[in-house]
């Protein structure tokens, strides 16, 4: 019961952090008081989706947990399943990210689970694990299950692209982005 209490705490921080995004952090530690290596600004694009640019990640809240927590997500992205634990303290933060045409975050993995909403235009994630392409509309959600997977997100349209991430198991005071090599995808 305590899972889905937590879980449900932090849709709803995700969630309202994402409709206010205009009046800035509402809760929590404030963006202004952010470490600068918790924002991202690449504003030139390199045509390559491999490569890292065309983006900025605006964060909008960090929180620790100050509970006991447990999570567990099962996730399919072909097959077999994933199940991926948060647990212990860790830190979530809540960032939108907004990619221009051609923009890309390049090959990287996160510390733990991210779920991520496409509030408008096209994400394309393509997991090193498949290599498979999947194009996630405005309107559309999915969980990313960090802990390794190496991953590209981009934005193949001709607008801009936002998307709202709620980044876990983040340990306090480090980054929720980790860099790394290109995979040998074709993209």
């Amino acid at each position: 019961m305590r899972t889905l209490h937590v879980m449900s705490v932090v849709l709803t921080a995700g969630m309202v952090a994402a409709g206010c995004a205009d009046d800035g952090p509402t809760v929590a530690e404030p963006a202004s008081s952010f470490p600068d290596r918790y924002s991202e600004v690449s504003t030139q694009v390199s045509g390559d989706p491999g490569v890292s640019g065309g983006y900025v990640v605006q964060p909008l809240v960090r929180a620790d947990f100050p509970d006991d927590i447990d999570m567990t997500f099962r996730i399919k992205l072909g097959s077999p399943t994933k199940v991926v634990s948060v647990q212990g303290p860790s830190d979530a933060l809540v960032a939108m990210i907004t990619f221009q045409p051609g923009g890309s975050i390049g090959w990287h993995t996160h510390p733990g689970p991210v779920l991520v909403t496409v509030a408008s235009g096209a994400l394309s994630i393509i997991n090193a694990s498949d290599c498979v392409h999947r194009v996630y509309a405005a309107g559309k959600a999915f969980i990313d299950p960090g802990q390794g997977n190496v991953h590209v997100g981009f934005n193949e349209t001709d607008g801009e692209t936002v998307a709202y991430a709620t980044f876990l198991d983040v340990p306090a005071g480090q980054p929720a982005t980790i860099p790394a090599d290109d995979p040998g995808c074709s993209l």
